[in-house]
């Protein structure tokens, strides 16, 4: 078929007029049952059969391919038909080209199928729901338009007030910082000014911390001297002692005593002695 394949543009909002079908109240003469599909009981949409098979059964090809989905064979005679066997029947689209119709918008255009889709791209009726679908569209683009510019202008003032408040904001906070910063600057030469105290004061506790270690130094010094002094004498003192005894033990040697009763301990008006011999 001549129409086969051909796309009208219609607008989105607008509904779309199927072409590619005839229905009962566009047709205008009496349909033959020949050009009735057997399966959708239409008017054959697309004719087609099985070229391997000598049934010549037609059918339209949406109707027949989703019926071989199912079942292989010809729905009428029941013999084997696979998809890639399926003819167009060009005598068929032939006869189905010259049915006469009415045009699908209503506008009291008669002529034959072929013919209807090259009405479809001037019919009045058609064109006047286009631009009219089309102006309607625009209304609500102009619309949204509108809309969103009143919110973009809405937007614009909030942020000049959120700007003004960041301003005021912005400004009042560089009020706070100057005032702490000379509240800082103020605190801080009053710690200048302690701390110089308290290392003046420090300087003056290490000088006499100094003072006192040189004092203890000395005094330290001067009991170290006197101490090496005792312990020398002690020294001497012991060396003289020791040399007393060994003479004494010496003399002792050359000229050995008798023995040495030493008192022990009285018991009841008894005494208890012990003799000792000499070392």
């Amino acid at each position: 078929s001549t129409l086969e394949g051909r796309v009208f543009a219609v607008p989105r909002d607008s509904p779309r007029v199927d072409f590619m079908s005839i229905s009962d109240d566009d047709i205008v003469s009496v349909v033959s049952p020949t050009l009735l599909c057997s399966i959708c009981h239409g008017v054959f949409r697309d004719p087609v059969f099985c070229g391997d098979t000598p049934c010549q059964h037609v059918f339209c090809r949406v109707c027949i391919t989703n019926a071989l989905s199912a079942r292989a064979c010809c729905p009428l005679c029941r013999k084997i038909m696979r998809p890639h066997q399926l003819r167009p029947n060009l005598a068929i689209s032939a006869l189905v080209d010259e049915l006469q119709v009415r045009c699908a918008e209503k506008c009291g255009w008669v002529g034959q199928w072929s013919d209807r889709r090259a009405h479809g791209l001037e019919c009045p009726v058609r064109l006047l729901r286009e631009a009219d679908a089309k102006l309607s569209v625009e209304r609500r683009a102009s619309a949204q338009a509108r809309a969103e510019a009143f919110a973009a202008q809405q937007a614009l003032v909030l942020a000049e007030q959120a700007s003004n408040e960041m301003r005021a904001a912005l400004e009042q906070a560089q009020l706070d910082a100057e005032r702490q910063r000379k509240s800082f600057a103020e605190a801080h030469r009053a710690d200048v000014t302690r701390l110089t105290v308290m290392l003046d004061q420090e300087r003056d506790v290490r000088e006499t911390l100094q003072s006192d270690v040189r004092i203890l130094q000395l005094a330290l010094d001067e009991q170290c001297r006197l101490a090496k002094l005792r312990a020398a004498r002690d020294q001497d003192e012991a060396m003289a002692t020791c040399a007393a005894v060994r003479a004494t033990r010496k003399r002792k040697a050359e000229h050995p005593p008798g023995p040495i009763q030493i008192f022990v301990k009285s018991y009841a008006g008894r005494t208890l002695t012990r003799t000792v011999l000499p070392a």
